[in-house]
Protein backbone atom coordinates (compact mmCIF):
# COMPACT_ATOMS: atom_id res chain seq x y z
CA UNK A 1 0.00 0.00 0.00
CA UNK A 2 1.18 3.71 -0.98
CA UNK A 3 0.99 5.77 2.21
CA UNK A 4 -1.38 7.92 0.64
CA UNK A 5 -3.61 5.23 0.93
CA UNK A 6 -3.70 5.34 5.11
CA UNK A 7 -6.76 6.96 4.87
CA UNK A 8 -10.36 6.83 6.79
CA UNK A 9 -11.92 7.27 3.29
CA UNK A 10 -10.40 4.65 1.78
CA UNK A 11 -10.93 2.45 4.76
CA UNK A 12 -14.48 3.43 4.28
CA UNK A 13 -14.60 2.63 0.56
CA UNK A 14 -13.27 -1.31 1.26
CA UNK A 15 -16.01 -1.39 4.11
CA UNK A 16 -18.88 -0.36 1.43
CA UNK A 17 -17.86 -2.70 -1.43
CA UNK A 18 -18.47 -5.78 0.67
CA UNK A 19 -19.83 -7.52 1.81
CA UNK A 20 -17.15 -10.37 2.67
CA UNK A 21 -17.09 -13.17 4.16
CA UNK A 22 -16.50 -17.33 3.09
CA UNK A 23 -15.00 -17.30 -0.36
CA UNK A 24 -14.89 -13.39 -1.02
CA UNK A 25 -12.39 -12.66 1.54
CA UNK A 26 -11.86 -8.88 2.86
CA UNK A 27 -8.65 -7.78 1.35
CA UNK A 28 -5.28 -7.81 3.17
CA UNK A 29 -2.25 -6.00 3.25
CA UNK A 30 0.89 -6.04 4.20
CA UNK A 31 3.78 -3.59 5.28
CA UNK A 32 6.78 -2.81 8.22
CA UNK A 33 6.17 0.26 10.36
CA UNK A 34 7.99 1.67 13.65
CA UNK A 35 6.48 0.80 16.39
CA UNK A 36 6.00 4.12 18.56
CA UNK A 37 3.75 2.70 21.19
CA UNK A 38 2.73 -0.55 22.25
CA UNK A 39 0.21 -1.81 24.73
CA UNK A 40 -1.32 -5.37 26.37
CA UNK A 41 -5.42 -4.81 26.14
CA UNK A 42 -6.52 -7.78 28.13
CA UNK A 43 -3.84 -10.02 28.78
CA UNK A 44 -4.25 -11.30 24.89
CA UNK A 45 -4.38 -8.71 22.27
CA UNK A 46 -2.52 -5.63 21.74
CA UNK A 47 -2.79 -2.16 20.71
CA UNK A 48 -0.08 -0.39 19.05
CA UNK A 49 1.00 3.25 17.26
CA UNK A 50 2.77 2.92 14.03
CA UNK A 51 4.43 5.18 12.11
CA UNK A 52 5.03 4.61 8.21
CA UNK A 53 8.40 4.61 7.71
CA UNK A 54 9.85 7.45 5.84
CA UNK A 55 6.46 9.57 6.16
CA UNK A 56 6.19 10.55 10.24
CA UNK A 57 2.47 9.30 8.81
CA UNK A 58 1.09 7.77 12.33
CA UNK A 59 -2.09 4.98 12.30
CA UNK A 60 -3.70 2.85 15.59
CA UNK A 61 -3.59 -0.63 14.99
CA UNK A 62 -5.08 -3.15 17.01
CA UNK A 63 -4.15 -7.68 17.11
CA UNK A 64 -6.54 -10.11 18.85
CA UNK A 65 -5.48 -13.38 20.10
CA UNK A 66 -1.87 -13.18 20.42
CA UNK A 67 0.18 -15.73 21.67
CA UNK A 68 3.05 -14.23 24.45
CA UNK A 69 1.63 -10.57 23.93
CA UNK A 70 4.38 -9.45 26.51
CA UNK A 71 6.88 -10.30 24.06
CA UNK A 72 6.30 -7.57 21.66
CA UNK A 73 6.89 -4.54 24.42
CA UNK A 74 9.73 -2.80 23.49
CA UNK A 75 9.64 -4.17 19.65
CA UNK A 76 10.52 -1.24 17.58
CA UNK A 77 9.62 -2.37 13.82
CA UNK A 78 6.93 -4.86 12.56
CA UNK A 79 5.97 -6.60 9.85
CA UNK A 80 2.62 -6.85 9.79
CA UNK A 81 -0.54 -8.56 7.02
CA UNK A 82 -3.43 -6.58 7.94
CA UNK A 83 -6.84 -5.56 6.81
CA UNK A 84 -7.96 -1.59 7.13
CA UNK A 85 -10.88 -0.79 9.74
CA UNK A 86 -12.73 1.88 10.78
CA UNK A 87 -12.55 2.29 14.51
CA UNK A 88 -15.39 4.41 16.12
CA UNK A 89 -14.88 5.01 19.37
CA UNK A 90 -17.04 8.14 21.37
CA UNK A 91 -18.78 9.19 18.56
CA UNK A 92 -15.09 9.70 16.22
CA UNK A 93 -14.08 7.54 13.32
CA UNK A 94 -10.69 6.38 12.67
CA UNK A 95 -8.53 4.48 10.33
CA UNK A 96 -7.13 1.29 12.13
CA UNK A 97 -5.62 -1.27 11.03
CA UNK A 98 -6.60 -4.95 11.96
CA UNK A 99 -3.41 -7.15 12.31
CA UNK A 100 -3.68 -10.96 11.06
CA UNK A 101 0.20 -11.58 11.49
CA UNK A 102 2.88 -9.86 12.78
CA UNK A 103 6.79 -10.71 13.09
CA UNK A 104 9.53 -8.44 14.87
CA UNK A 105 12.01 -6.96 11.68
Amino acid sequence: MEHGDFLLQFAEQLQAAGPWGQGFPEPCFDGVFDVEQVRVMAEKHLRFVLALPGSGRRVDGVAFHVDDPGQWLGCERVRLAYRLDVNEYRNARSLQLLVDYLEPC
